[in-house]
């Protein structure tokens, strides 16, 4: 039987978010939502740090709590930036903020399904407690039972790199001493290619990264969240931040592993 992590434990949850209609609005406030639902408070507390785009709106707690502010245990803040767009940027701003052992980097068209937190962390655990040097510093990703890969390997445990498969960038769960390993998101990287880059940043650092089939956290896929259909920005910019975003992305990568093969699934 699988240890179950001490508690109370705590999570700092970075979630972007751009709310320039009501729509998406609603769609970052499911997000918290189901967030807040997904776990018992007396076991896990968490620590919503949203980064949001829209200056004339607030993600207040009393929303969810009916005005019992703070009751249990949760915190949220709202963070404003005025820099220019890039999924790394926006992430960076809101891990400014945390301090918790444990963090994880969401886009805000998510809906986390109850347990999803307290699987990653049993896991982990079990894993610390089996080696304790090698999971010293560790990442993981949930599973979105709506993504073909994920679907067929729901309940799984896997140790691997792959992108949209172990790793899925739309919910990145770590210890958050990992960044005393990899650094800071590298923003050069705006907004394609990020989930690239911490797949083989991570790996290249060795630092092992799980995915818990367990751990159910659904994703839409950007059908209301964080796209650029968000981002009141020109064609030609749009496709640098997607498909012409490749080269500047290989480059990048070979300033912090030279010319070795990498981005590989593990076995």
């Amino acid at each position: 039987m699988l240890k179950k992590p001490l508690i109370p434990v705590e999570i700092d949850i970075i979630i972007i978010s751009n709310a320039k209609n009501d729509n998406l609005y609603e769609e970052t406030l499911k997000c918290i939502d189901s967030l807040y639902k997904s776990e018992d408070h007396n076991k896990i507390q968490f620590n919503v740090f949203i980064v949001e785009s829209n200056k004339e709106v607030t993600y207040d707690y009393n929303i969810f709590y009916n005005n019992n502010k703070g009751e249990n245990g949760h915190k949220i803040k709202t963070i404003y930036t005025d820099k220019e767009f890039g999924y790394h940027t926006y992430l960076n701003v809101g891990l400014e903020y945390a301090s918790s052992e444990w963090s994880c980097l969401c886009n805000n068209d998510l809906v986390f399904n109850n347990g999803w937190a307290t699987n990653i962390l049993t896991v982990i655990e079990s894993q610390r407690q089996l080696d304790p040097i090698k999971f010293k510093y560790v990442s993981a990703s949930p599973c979105n039972p709506h993504e073909t890969w994920h679907k067929e390997n729901i309940n799984s445990l896997q140790i691997g790199y792959g992108v949209r498969q172990q790793v899925a960038g739309w919910c990145l769960f770590q210890s958050s001493n990992i960044f005393d390993k990899i650094g800071k998101l590298d923003e050069r990287i705006k907004f394609w290619f990020c989930d690239n880059w911490y797949a083989i940043v991570t790996q290249f650092k060795g630092v092992p990264h799980i995915f818990v089939g367990n751990s159910i956290v659904e994703h839409h896929n950007g059908l209301e969240g964080t796209t650029t259909k968000q981002i009141d920005i020109s064609v030609e910019d749009k496709h640098n931040l997607t498909y012409g975003a490749g080269d500047v992305f290989r480059e990048i990568i070979r300033e912090y592993i030279g010319d070795n093969e990498w981005g590989k699934p593990t076995e």
